[in-house]
């Protein structure tokens, strides 16, 4: 009873592909034999070719994909870098004797002066001072400098950073070029 009715299944599944195929030759039997016969080396070929080329168009699109997100990431890059060279040069213009010998110093003047018990003259000048006025000075000159080479360093790592992200999006742009010459030689 089983095989009766495996050989119904397929003797409707050959009859509907008959039919489908317009219902060449006068019997489906001795159409199905012929088909059966042919050489399916051509086909075999043409899939594979097919299907080369279906994964180098996935590789495109990813890569496509890959230099999108690379442009945004680049963009953000380049913002960044931006901000930090805006942010230095405002800290630089406030400061424009800034170097780090005169904050070695400044450092150096504040300490000393800081740790005197008393401070009525300055031991640079000779020039009456305030102690707690001169230390407030000082330690806020000490940190408009410190800001700067602060700044300057975050110049530095966003400037690497977007170097970076360029670096890579130019080579995920080669890759492209390369998978589409690549494709480009497949289909000719």
């Amino acid at each position: 009873e089983r095989l009766v009715s495996v050989i119904e299944n397929a003797k409707s599944t050959l009859e509907a592909t008959w039919l489908k195929e317009g219902s060449p030759l006068a019997d489906m039997l001795i159409w199905a034999k012929g088909e059966s016969e042919k050489d399916l080396t051509k086909e075999s070929a043409q899939l594979k070719e097919v299907d080369n080329l279906s994964k180098q168009w996935t590789a495109i699109q990813n890569k496509y994909n890959e230099i999108q997100q690379s442009i945004k990431a680049v963009g953000i890059a380049k913002k960044a870098n931006n901000t930090a060279l805006e942010v230095l040069q405002k800290l630089q213009e406030k400061n424009t004797t800034s170097n780090a010998d005169l904050l070695n110093l400044l450092t150096q003047a504040k300490n000393f002066i800081a740790g005197q018990p008393t401070a009525e003259v300055c031991p640079v000048c000779d020039n009456s001072i305030e102690k707690d006025t001169v230390v407030k000075s000082l330690g806020e000159k000490i940190a408009s400098m410190s800001a700067i080479g602060l700044a300057a360093k975050e110049v530095e790592r966003t400037k690497k950073e977007w170097d970076a992200k360029v670096a890579i999006q130019r080579k995920a742009v080669e890759l492209f070029n390369s998978l589409l010459v690549k494709y480009q030689n497949a289909i000719a």
